[in-house]
């Protein structure tokens, strides 16, 4: 029933593991069927421990990051689908709710995202005795949070008195991945009170390859009735707890505690069904603290002779059964840390003996339906979901119009990239169609002057062969000549050379021998 700064370290101190980073990522890429759904598709595993006051902020960026990528599982699709009412096995005794959340609220054995674990506590700079007890004794009288509002801006809360030191309440959410649920049985804390909700509420496909996913803004909650027994939306959750943190933002020992807090946020989630429940464990028995009081009579649940076991003035309490009397401490610096347990009287919760309206007013000494009531707590929560979910609505209606535009600027962009891509080509295709026909105009010209150069050789063979026939006759008739008058033949020779060599044609027939 004691505060912690830092309960559960080794579970919740880490984000999800490399590899599971890893294959999520390869997985979005690839378009890989997802094996199942977890806080780390859903956006949710970057920030394990979160402020309920921020928590519909992280629930805003999980649709900015899933719009965005076009991939995994939109954050309306997880909901809770089983509360429990937690209580730690030893040191301070802790109480806190776990809210087992699941795909479109399906059994947990069946589609497990996470478990969020919801609490109370304080921050170590806080968590004195000294600041406990100051805090006790400059507490507002509970009086001054009934009273109900129309808004939920305006819900009344316990710092209206400026007297006194105030210890912030540090109300915060934890959340852990599926298969971290075998860690959390291993702390051996356990289970006063648990309710599961009927489910499921719709279908999801878990293949991105059947087609992209409809990415439309959350859909708006229902108006829940104490009776209703739906799966909740993780901004319902949200919003009780924002509503727990609105009426009383101080952490305030037996009045305002994690006790305090575990239970309020159970009662409103799990409503009028979870009034008359009994302890979940069937053997054994747990002890709670019972608020500061003067002298408190412990009503009877069910059997006003039950027996009665109650501390001596001036010694150590004991645990008090039902119908006992549950009498203050002897000293107010007793009060803080665990000194409040060894000091304080408490109340035995038993399978048989501890319904949990009976041991809320046992241990806080207050009707739990009467402060749901006077507080306005059903009027603050419709208030505070409307709200969360106008935040959600109205951010992720911008963002898929921001997507929207994105994706019709990068349209508009592509056409005119492609419209000037075929410009380029059609002129890069006439040029080419000019230089083809250029190339064409070039080859003809070159195969008409081989033509020539052929017929030109042609001709200079048949000119070389009537020359060689004419010297060859030259030839014939100097021999002739030379043979009746060498000496007239010289002569003839040297005139036929000197007429050769002044037409060009080289010299002519050898001389006559």
């Amino acid at each position: 029933m004691g505060s912690s700064s830092s309960p559960h370290k080794g579970l919740h101190a880490h984000p999800a593991g490399m590899l599971t980073t890893l294959y999520t990522y390869v997985r979005r890429v690839l378009r890989i069927p997802m094996e199942k759904v977890t806080f780390s598709e859903l956006y949710l595993a970057d920030h394990p421990v979160v402020e309920v006051q921020k928590f519909p902020s992280y629930l805003v960026n999980a649709y900015h990051q899933t719009i965005r990528s076009r991939a995994g599982c939109r954050v309306d699709h997880a909901y809770v689908r089983e509360i429990r009412f937690m209580k730690e096995k030893s040191g301070l005794e802790h109480e806190y709710l776990l809210a087992y959340v699941t795909l479109d609220g399906q059994p947990w054995s069946v589609a497990p995202v996470g478990i969020i674990q919801c609490e109370r506590n304080v921050n170590p700079e806080h968590d004195s005795t000294l600041n406990h007890i100051l805090a006790v004794i400059s507490a507002p009288n509970s009086s001054s949070l009934s009273g109900s509002s129309s808004s939920s801006n305006d819900i009344p809360s316990s710092a209206s008195s400026p007297s006194g030191p105030r210890i912030p309440a540090a109300d915060r959410f934890i959340l852990y991945e599926s298969d971290q649920a075998k860690a959390l049985d291993r702390r051996g804390d356990k289970t006063l009170y648990k309710f599961e909700f009927d489910g499921p509420v719709a279908a999801t496909s878990l293949d991105p390859s059947l087609g992209p996913v409809p990415f439309e803004p959350p859909p708006k909650p229902h108006l829940r009735s104490r009776s209703d027994k739906s799966p909740l939306t993780l901004y319902e959750l949200a919003a009780a707890a924002i509503v727990l943190h609105a009426v009383a933002p101080e952490y305030i020992l037996f009045e305002r505690q994690c006790y305090w807090y575990a239970s309020m946020l159970y009662y409103m989630l799990g409503g009028d069904a979870v009034e008359n429940q009994a302890p979940s464990f069937s053997v054994g028995a747990i002890d709670i603290p019972i608020a500061y009081n003067d002298t408190a009579t412990v009503p009877a649940e069910e059997d006003p002779a039950a027996p009665v076991s109650s501390a001596s003035p001036g010694g150590d309490a004991g645990p008090a059964t039902v119908g006992a009397v549950a009498p203050m401490p002897q000293a107010v610096a007793t009060l803080g840390g665990k000194k409040a347990k060894k000091h304080g009287a408490t109340v035995t919760v038993t399978s048989s003996a501890g319904k949990f309206l009976h041991i809320f007013e046992v241990v806080t000494l207050k009707n739990i339906r009467d402060s749901y009531v006077s507080q306005g707590f059903g009027e603050h929560f419709a208030n505070q979901v409307e709200e969360v979910y106008k935040q959600l609505h109205d951010e992720v209606k911008r963002t898929l119009n921001e997507v929207r535009t994105a994706s019709e600027t990068a349209a508009a962009l592509a056409a005119a990239l492609a419209a000037k891509d075929k410009e380029r080509a059609a002129a890069l295709a006439a040029k080419d169609e000019e230089t083809a026909a250029a190339l064409a105009a070039k080859d003809e010209m070159a195969a008409a002057l081989a033509a020539k150069d052929k017929e030109m050789a042609a001709k200079d063979e048949e000119t070389a062969a009537a020359l060689a026939a004419k010297d060859k006759e030259m030839a014939a008739v100097l021999a002739a000549l030379a043979a009746k008058d060498p000496a007239l033949a010289a002569t003839a020779l040297k005139a036929v050379e000197m007429e050769r060599i002044i037409a060009g044609q080289g010299a002519g027939p050898s001389s006559v021998a």
